[in-house]
């Protein structure tokens, strides 16, 4: 009676653990120490596509039998959850899972709970490919990125040494014409190649600037008008008050080689025709911007000057509206008995203007 009441109890706790593992949500199996499966849940079922009740664990997999002989032993001796792994044949699909496997107690003796993870091993599979595919593509764009970075400082390298070769040709040709100066015999010989020798100065100012600046496109304003203004004042008779006033924006090399033109041929006729019939020579320089529009101005105490009086400042000027014209710019000129003042406007394009905030 009491043998009875036993295996009543055993057969309803064994029907108990079915019960619970039916109820896991994942698939699960309960194995014998032999490695043979005992029964299979729902999600098994479902995932194996059969009930492999009976059969043993080795015919579902595509592996190493020894090994997973190995890892159900192993299980056998932990009621800790082990991690493992199993290729499962065509039979089963041909997935790959991972396994999670445990001792549990039953009235009928020690099994293995074996629970099957198959998104586990396969889940990251397309995303892993696509992080691989990623990580070449940014090795191959850092790639070209470098070789870009390095073609870039080879160009750089080679525009400065363009510029300094530049400059050294202008600083020999303007030793050229102050050579064929000296030896003139005629002011107005001398007068000529004094003017071209200026000319070449200011250009050569402006290579001079690129060269030293940190960029090879674009010039200091303020520093454009220093460097000009040293040849054209040290023409003055008597050293002339200078009065600067310079907004400090970037200037395209483009134009700026016209801007020193420029700015050399009015303050070089403003030293050499605007003296004063008595007291010190004075002369202003102011430079603005606003709204991309350049706004250069050039003043003096001297005497003043119309034109059809003075041919040789009338030409200079007439070179300047030349150059005015190249950069779509306008020249006003207000000239008295006080003195003369030019006013000079020209645009920038807008990609062009950026003010130095340093």
């Amino acid at each position: 009676m009491r043998h009875e009441s036993i295996t009543s109890a055993d057969t309803a706790a064994d029907a108990g653990a079915k019960a619970l593992l039916e109820a896991l949500p994942e698939a699960a199996l309960l194995l014998s120490r032999d490695a043979m499966i005992l029964t299979s849940n729902r999600a098994a079922r479902a995932f194996l596509g059969r009930d492999v009740t009976g059969e043993p664990l080795s015919a579902l997999q595509a592996g190493d039998d020894a090994a997973l002989a190995h890892y159900i032993d192993r299980c056998f001796g932990t009621s800790s959850p082990l991690i493992g792994s199993i290729v499962l044949n065509d039979g089963g699909k041909g997935d790959s899972c991972r396994l999670f496997g445990c001792r549990a107690t039953l009235p009928g003796g020690a099994v293995v709970l074996l629970r099957l993870d198959p998104n586990e091993d396969g889940r990251f599979t397309a995303l892993n490919s696509k992080i691989a595919e990623l990580h070449g593509e940014i090795r191959q764009r850092r790639h070209a990125q470098a070789i870009l970075a390095e073609t870039v400082a080879e160009r750089e390298l080679l525009l400065r040494e363009l510029q300094h070769r530049v400059k050294n040709n202008m600083h020999m040709l303007d030793g050229i014409l102050r050579g064929a100066e000296r030896e003139a015999r005629s002011e107005e010989a001398k007068d000529a190649l004094r003017d071209v020798s200026l000319r070449i100065a200011a250009i050569g100012a402006v290579q001079q600037l690129l060269y030293s600046s940190e960029g090879i496109e674009t010039i200091d304003s303020a520093r454009l008008v220093e460097a000009v203004s040293k040849g054209a004042l040290a023409l003055a008779r008597n050293e002339a008050a200078t009065r600067f006033e310079v907004d400090s924006f970037r200037i395209p090399i483009e134009t700026a080689v016209t801007v020193a033109l420029i700015l050399n041929e009015l303050l070089t006729n403003a030293v050499k025709y605007g003296q004063p019939a008595s007291g010190a020579q004075q002369v202003a320089v102011e430079m603005t911007l606003a709204d991309r529009q350049v706004t250069l101005t050039i003043a003096d105490n001297g005497p003043g000057f119309a034109p059809q009086q003075s041919h040789r400042r009338a030409s200079g000027v007439g070179l300047v509206k030349g150059l005015l014209r190249q950069l779509g710019g306008s020249l006003h000129i207000g000239s008295t008995p006080e003195g003369t003042t030019c006013h000079v406007g020209f645009p920038l394009p807008e990609q062009e203007v950026r003010r130095d905030l340093s």
